[in-house]
């Protein structure tokens, strides 16, 4: 069972347009906040996880964004109980995102329990830049980070960091289809795993079947 559910993993990565490449660019993204953050000594606060918390309708994504956690999801063997509990929710978009792990409520201290796959949204706040409507370059930045960082450095960020917009683009026209909508990050993950299985489910009928016609 274990080599038939690495193939239809691998074939999951293969059939969903672009979600190889999504990866990449997730991976190439992570290589380059970090080198900044390097560069000028700008991070978040230490086992901070207030971005996660509130409503997770209020931190848009898409689908598509959601594929390869849902991938990993189903790789994990957990795909099927976080669609469960997603779709016992009354309104998925007013609970907290279903990947954050609270440490310390009281203080605030929490993390995402599926980092390296997270969405845009997730990546690039607290890390990128955005255009106002005046044309001005402005960093996006949480409450903490103004207090700490002085107007110097949000000088450099400004010429530093990526474009919020430009960064999410590149990764949502490696497949248009799935990023035509957007929506709060439980909803995007909800739609992605319920693909994800049904993938799955799919691709492994067929593979027992052929397998079962060889052995006659």
């Amino acid at each position: 069972m274990k080599d038939l559910k690495t193939e239809i993993v691998n074939r999951l990565k293969e059939k969903i347009d672009g979600v190889g490449e999504l990866v990449s660019v997730y991976h190439d993204l992570s290589n380059r906040l970090g080198s900044l953050s390097s560069d000028l000594l700008f991070h978040c606060k230490q086992g901070c996880g207030a971005c996660c918390t509130g409503p997770s309708g209020k931190k848009e994504t898409t689908v598509f964004e959601m594929m390869p956690m849902a991938i990993d999801m189903f790789e994990k063997g957990i795909a099927e109980n976080i669609l469960s509990r997603l779709n016992a929710l009354d309104n998925c978009d007013e609970s907290v995102c279903i990947n954050y792990v609270s440490v310390d409520s009281d203080k605030g201290l929490g993390h995402c329990g599926n980092y390296l796959y997270r969405p845009f949204v997730c990546r690039l706040f607290g890390d990128s830049v955005f255009i106002a409507k005046n044309g001005k370059v402005e960093p996006m930045l949480c409450h903490w980070q103004k207090e700490t960082y002085s107007d110097r450095l949000e000088l450099r960020l400004e010429e530093s960091l990526p474009v919020m917009s430009t960064e999410t683009m590149k990764g949502r026209e490696l497949n248009p289809e799935l990023c035509e909508q957007l929506m709060g990050v439980n909803a995007a993950l909800r739609e992605a795993l319920a693909i994800v299985l049904m993938e799955a489910h799919f691709m492994e009928e067929e593979m027992l079947s052929s397998a079962r016609n060889v052995a006659e």
